[in-house]
């Protein structure tokens, strides 16, 4: 018994944060739907600098997105507009055991949102800091920090989130082997969130997440199958909306994707491509 429970806590090292403690359900019952036609094109001019351009054309509005990344071994930035005028930094950069990133947002009704991030990465452990500095309100900042440790193959941590006055606290635990993940979260000692993922096989993956406070409550499912040329993915929730996305790889450089989604009123689909060079 006492050697079961070593090997249980046996030491490992962290592979998630408290951000992505639940990565593996969140990929499969979030859908990832567009409507209309959507291209990608994405050039790398020098080995450090890539263009992209991405649009998007449906009955309702049509939208361009212009991204300039510059990239190195232990740092990338990456600047975007857009046809409406907004104006976008991401950069995310390694010193030493820190990986810091920074992301701002200039709307077009010149609204600043920005946000500053630093993870401490330990070989069992993690720390994460976020000052957000929100677009409506931008003379007061929101802070936010949280602690993730590992012991084998348990996970556990929490986050405290200030804004004015007001401090909310959240616990989150995942406990994972060869091929489940099981997942669970208290957020403000109000919402609680089960998840629940599993690999059968190599190709194929299941999930499901439940939310639950007083005055909510929330299912999803879905289901993955995918392998080196193909990526098919359905989802459901509990108001019964259905999403299936379907991406291809053509080639090295060309990919096809379709989406499509049903919720007993109306049926959306969309078709994209996208090329990278």
């Amino acid at each position: 018994m006492l050697h079961s429970l070593k090997k249980f806590f046996k030491s490992k090292m962290v592979a998630t944060n408290y951000d992505t403690y639940n990565n593996e359900v969140a990929g499969l019952t979030a859908p990832n739907l567009h409507s209309g036609i959507r291209y990608e094109i994405s050039r790398a001019i020098f080995p450090f600098l890539q263009l992209s351009s991405v649009g998007s054309y449906d009955k309702k509005q049509k939208s361009h997105q212009y991204f300039a990344t510059v990239s190195s071994n232990r740092s990338i930035f990456q600047f975007s507009t857009d046809n409406s005028r907004n104006y976008q930094f991401k950069s995310s950069f390694v010193i030493g055991p820190l990986v810091n990133k920074v992301h701002s947002i200039i709307s077009s009704k010149k609204e600043v949102f920005n946000q500053i991030e630093s993870i401490y990465n330990s070989k069992f452990y993690n720390i994460g800091l976020k000052l957000i500095s929100p677009a409506y309100e931008a003379s007061n900042l929101i802070y936010v920090i949280n602690y993730w440790r590992s012991l084998g193959h348990l996970c556990f941590g929490a986050e405290a989130v200030g804004f004015k006055n007001e401090l909310g606290i959240s616990f989150s635990t995942r406990y994972e082997n060869e091929d489940s993940v099981y997942c669970f979260n208290l957020q403000r000692f109000n919402l609680i969130t089960v998840s629940f993922y599993k690999k059968i096989m190599k190709k194929l993956e299941i999930g499901a997440e439940v939310k639950k406070s007083q005055e909510y409550f929330s299912t999803a499912a879905g289901v993955r199958l995918r392998n080196f040329k193909n990526d098919i993915k359905c989802t459901i929730d509990q108001r019964l909306n259905m999403n299936t996305s379907w991406n291809e790889k053509l080639s090295e450089n060309i990919s096809i994707d379709f989406t499509c989604g049903y919720d007993f009123e109306d049926f959306d689909y969309g078709i994209g491509i996208s090329y990278e060079s």
